[in-house]
């Protein structure tokens, strides 16, 4: 175990807009905690939570590189950017004291052209004090109004997410429903032939060509695979 890196921490913390908790940790810089968003719906809002090193004041995503006012700066590193994790994870590697593995976490800083990760000391030390935070935010007493606040911003961006979503499953619904219409006929076509009917049946529309892997069951994919093969034609 790290001792150094689990040096006690001293904070006071704010909740802010969005849901969002912002700590100022002595001596060290600004952490913003807050639930996860970019798994949904992947992910409940509550699988995964995101850090950013500084203060997130606006809807911008952090990224890995991202400057934030006030960031922290462990062992002379100014932090960049943010992460997210699992915080049964985070709780774990707190409240476990050999639990050395900060995997969970990422950190990043700046050099003069990109970003990297930063030495892994710098990392344990980062993955306690956040850790420690997570812990401080999953336990305040208006938690659940911070996740209200949370789903409450984020719904309209989802509202218009699912309305797509349910424009592309109509988009999608049509189109099969035209390819079994055109199978349905195919069985009486060849009943014709079978007989050796003496009209010949009418001829039918060769079924459009769709890449069988954009098919959202196997069954799909078989039957695409079935009646338009597995190369587009030239």
């Amino acid at each position: 175990m790290n001792r150094h890196a689990r040096r006690p921490i001293t904070f006071t913390a704010t909740a802010t807009q969005w849901g969002r908790v912002e700590f100022d940790v002595e001596q060290v810089g600004a952490f913003t905690v807050a639930f996860g968003a970019n798994g949904y719906p992947h992910d409940c809002d509550t699988e995964r939570l995101e850090v950013v090193y500084g203060r997130w004041t606006d809807d911008q995503l952090f990224g890995r590189a991202r400057e934030l006012d006030g960031a922290p700066v462990i062992n002379g590193i100014r932090l960049v950017g943010g992460s997210v994790f699992d915080p049964d994870q985070a709780l774990a590697h707190l409240r476990e004291t050999e639990n050395d593995w900060c995997g969970w976490l990422t950190v990043f800083r700046r050099n003069t052209s990109w970003s990297e990760q930063v030495p892994w000391k710098t990392k344990e030390r980062a993955a306690y004090i956040v850790a420690r935070l997570v812990e401080a935010f999953l336990e305040r007493a208006d938690v659940d109004d911070l996740l209200a606040a949370h789903r409450a911003h984020h719904a309209p961006a989802r509202i218009a997410r699912h309305e797509d979503n349910l424009r592309r499953v109509e988009a999608e619904l049509t189109e099969w429903r035209s390819r079994r219409d055109l199978e349905r006929q195919q069985p009486h076509r060849q009943l014709a032939f079978a007989r050796a009917e003496e009209q010949r049946p009418d001829s039918v529309g060769s079924p459009r060509w769709r890449d069988y892997s954009t098919a959202a069951t196997r069954d799909g994919e078989m039957f695409l695979i079935s009646t338009v093969g597995t190369r587009r034609p030239a």
